[in-house]
């Protein structure tokens, strides 16, 4: 039997600091140790969105079950076992893992794997048992030892799963189950809401009386020997349910108008009629068709990055198909439909050609400030604007996070730079970590299983984009989720040091106090399901029919309010954009470091004094006064060798350099010095590294690799942003790269790092140094990696010259080896992946007959040591 009345854990420390919970955590833990003393089920809906202390829990639970009983976590969170492992008693070296109820882990087959034993070795069995996955159930005497099973409904849910878990508990007589949710309208939720003998969830007034007496706050000024507080999430946890006190205002940005949302309308409308007459049918294979255009469609609607490295990281990613690819698909199944189901063939062929139409609408640069990319990039211009506001992003899914942090890094280089320290991206598995932010820009509606995400207290505002075809999904969602609020949460909130009845809520004891959703000062004409009222926790959103926002005719910006007037139309109390609106996103230009190349070298081209360009916000350039690059007399050398071909390019360098000169009829070549080479020699060169570069890269994001590129580029895109800001002068830039301990031998190497001219430093140190002088945390950070990253680009790019060279030498041997190289192991990138010619369709490699050469000759520095083609 149960030992008695509910008992909490003492005053607890982990390795010295002090062990502390949110204040709702107490109320969560009683009703634990009530359902586990009473051998009942409870459902508790947690008010963070993620359960991080039932660690805390399971003590509460050990401290009221029947002795030589266990208790089971099943949670995805593996936190919950290493905190565990170390809890002790605050005070004396007491560690409950090792003194009282030692800790295993469930293993695939059902065994125990022990993390702890007893500190005096004596024999026993674990009671404390640690399941990260819903299939890892214990069997035989370990399973008939639990008592207790703490439930967090964050592990992976099936019905296979699911069923096999209650039939566990039944056959192994399972006393209590306590499952702690953050999706009120999840399967476990929906399963359980009937079955369990408590429900529990927070009203914000509930909250806020905790912080307004002044009892909810963790005193960090109290931690032990200043060893501070664990978990690491106690504080942040601390501000979202203040956030959550406080309450969120939503508001609704509906894009109803350009190519993009017309696309999607089109495609929409194809698809409601695909379905009709595909259900008219019953034939499966045209029902499945349907299902497919819809999710093309809907993964269109839930864009936010360049499409292009949208679909670079769904390529690498195992689950996540490109939204081009799901087109394809659909072509191929509109050809092979056949039988009752070929009658909607040709419907489903027309659905295709709207959904082409979509896929060229997102990849038009013109429609960028008509469609959700652009109304992410303006409101990430807008944190930039105003620097005291902080913004969180929600992508739908992993690799969406990944594309849009790449669109931001490579394409926007500097906005990401000035933006990134109060900007989040983040997906549905990284939100619940995050801290409360001022706004929270959310890609749409949520995807199934994702609908807890508008219960978010991370931010003070919550943004929904939508397209006008969205608003029914998300009219349904809000709804749903409102009415699954108030079926858990009980409107009276007592005291829980009371009674047992008091603090553990029967459903049945709650129906006849759960007020209307119409109660209270608003009439039933104002209702709204979308608008929750009275004392819950919900979503207060309006949302107009499709068919409002499409009479909407003249698309402008409209603030959003949380007062209506009773003279506005329905569309007023709602953000448009649309095509005319003033927030233009003109202003921001691709501001990618390439384009901050062009304008330096450019502007050393002209010789003259320059201006800021545009979106890379380049300061005014000349005098020592700072800026990138100041004017400065050409030193120039004498006494060359110049290489002259047919075709107008030359090559000067000192007598003793050397060329590469093909032995024709061998297929080979070798260096030659320059005072030695003939005219009628044939040489093989590079006409431009950069473009090998380029192409290397190219190559890389579209084997999913993107990662690797966002990581070379990280230095020189910092480093840009730091002398734009400090308007260091080249001069500058030297003395303070020198003061941290970077060396080189020429003048030209550090104009090179100044300029961007140089993807790398050959020297560790020396990007060490850069990095230090600039003071660029984030390069810092991931130092090995950006490091890493670019000695691969720098090794395939080097791999690729080397065997086009060997091919143009083939080439004019007449000789072809007719054999593909592995240019890189790891990354299995062979030399058939690339096209030996750039963008401009000219090859990277070239031949050229040596013309003339001329000795004693004068060049500017910049000319030597390199091919180029000749102005005279």
């Amino acid at each position: 039997m149960p030992r008695g009345k509910t008992q909490l854990p003492p005053d607890l420390e982990i390795d010295g600091a002090d062990y502390e919970v949110p204040e709702t955590e107490y109320t969560h833990a009683r009703i634990v140790g009530n359902a586990t003393q009473g051998e009942v089920d409870a459902c508790i809906l947690v008010p963070t969105l993620r359960p991080d202390y039932l660690e805390y829990h399971a003590l509460t639970a050990l401290f009221t079950s029947p002795r030589n009983t266990s208790v089971m976590v099943m949670s995805s969170n593996a936190g919950v076992r290493r905190r565990y492992k170390d809890l002790g008693l605050r005070g004396p070296h007491l560690i409950y893992s090792e003194t009282h109820w030692t800790l295993a882990s469930v293993k695939a087959g059902g065994d125990l794997a022990q993390k702890t034993e007893l500190y005096t070795n004596q024999d026993g069995y674990p009671q404390f048992l640690y399941a990260k996955y819903s299939t890892r159930l214990p069997k035989g005497k370990d399973a008939d030892r639990v008592h207790t099973v703490i439930y967090d409904s964050t592990v992976t849910f099936d019905w296979d799963r699911w069923t096999e878990f209650n039939e566990w508990r039944e056959e192994h007589d399972i006393a209590s189950v306590v499952y702690f949710c953050r999706d009120p309208t999840s399967p476990v939720a929906d399963q359980v809401l009937d079955e369990v003998n408590t429900t529990w969830g927070w009203t914000p007034a509930a909250i806020a009386e905790i912080y307004d007496d002044g009892q909810g706050g963790v005193d960090t000024s109290a931690a032990s020997d200043g060893a501070g507080i664990v978990p690491e999430t106690t504080l942040r946890d601390q501000e979202l349910l203040q956030q959550r006190a406080q309450g969120v205002t939503f508001d609704l940005q509906i894009l109803p108008s350009g190519d993009v949302a017309e696309a999607l309308s089109a495609a929409w409308n194809r698809h409601d009629s695909l379905k009709d007459s595909a259900y008219k049918i019953g034939a499966d294979d045209a029902i499945i068709a349907v299902k497919g255009v819809e999710r093309a469609i809907n993964g269109y609607s839930r864009l936010i990055a360049d499409p292009e490295y949208s679909r670079n990281y769904r390529v690498g990613h195992g689950r996540a198909k490109p939204h081009d690819v799901r087109i394809g698909q659909l072509e191929a199944v509109a050809d092979g439909l056949s039988g009752d189901a070929g009658a909607i063939a040709n419907s489903l062929r027309k659905g295709v050609r709207r959904l082409e139409d979509i896929r060229d609408a997102v990849n038009d640069e013109d429609n960028l400030g008509d469609w959700k990319r652009g109304s992410v990039l303006r409101a990430i211009q807008s944190i930039v604007d105003d620097e005291e506001q902080t913004l969180h992003i929600v992508a739908p899914d992993e690799p969406a996070r990944k594309a849009v942090r790449a669109d931001l890094q490579l394409n926007r280089g500097s906005l990401w730079g000035r933006a990134k320290s109060r900007v989040g991206i983040h997906s549905p598995a990284t939100l619940a970590q995050a801290p409360v932010a001022d706004e929270l820009i959310l890609y749409g509606p949520p995807r199934r299983g994702d609908l807890w995400i508008l219960r978010t207290p991370h931010a003070k505002r919550l943004t929904i984009l939508a397209y006008p075809h969205e608003l029914g999904l998300l009219h349904y969602q809000v709804r749903s989720l409102n009415e699954a609020i108030a079926d858990f949460t009980p409107v009276e909130v007592t005291d829980p040091d009371t009674t047992d009845k008091e603090s553990v809520r029967r459903n049945t004891a709650l129906d006849g106090s759960v007020p209307s959703l119409t109660s209270g000062n608003e009439s039933d004409e104002e209702y709204s399901p979308t608008r929750q009222i009275g004392p819950y926790e919900g979503v207060s959103l309006d949302i107009p029919d499709p068919e409002e926002v499409a009479e909407f005719d003249t698309p402008e910006v409209v603030s959003g309010s949380e007062d209506d007037d009773e003279n506005d139309s329905p569309v007023d109390r709602y953000t448009i954009v649309g095509g005319d609106s003033d927030e233009s996103l003109d202003d921001l230009v691709r501001d990618t470091v390439g384009e901050h190349r062009s304008a330096v070298e450019n502007f050393g081209n002209d010789g003259g004094n320059g201006g800021g360009g545009g979106g890379g916000g380049i300061p005014p350039i000349g005098g020592g006064g700072g800026g990138r690059s100041g004017a400065h007399e050409t030193r120039r050398i004498n006494g060359l060798v110049e290489a002259q071909t047919d075709d107008g390019y030359a090559y000067a360098g000192d007598p003793s350099d050397t060329v590469e000169v093909v032995r024709m009829g061998e297929g080979t070549t070798v260096e030659k010095k320059l005072s030695d080479v003939k005219s009628g020699e044939r040489v093989v060169l590079v006409r431009d590294y950069q473009a090998v570069r380029q192409v290397v890269e190219d190559h890389l994001m579209n084997m999913g690799e993107i990662d690797i590129v966002v990581r070379a580029h990280m230095w020189h895109q910092q480093l840009d942003i730091e002398l734009e800001d400090s308007g260091d002068s080249l001069y500058e830039f030297r003395e303070k790269v020198e003061a941290a301990g970077a060396t080189a031998s020429s003048e030209g190497t550090f104009e090179g790092w100044y300029t961007g001219e140089v993807n790398m430093p050959r020297s560790k140190a020396n990007l060490r140094a850069i990095v230090d002088a600039y003071d660029m945390e984030e390069v810092a950070e991931h130092f090995n990696d950006v490091w890493d990253a670019n000695w691969k680009i720098r090794k395939i790019k080097r791999e690729v010259v080397k065997q086009l060279k060997r091919q143009a030498a083939d080439a004019l041997a007449d000789h072809d080896p007719n054999e593909d190289i592995v240019l890189h192991d790891d990354l299995d990138v062979r030399l058939s992946d690339f096209n030996p010619t750039d963008h401009e369709g000219r090859a990277l490699v070239e031949q050229h007959t040596i013309q003339t050469v001329v000795s004693d000759i004068e060049r500017p520095v910049s000319y030597v040591g390199k091919w180029r083609q000749r102005s005279d």
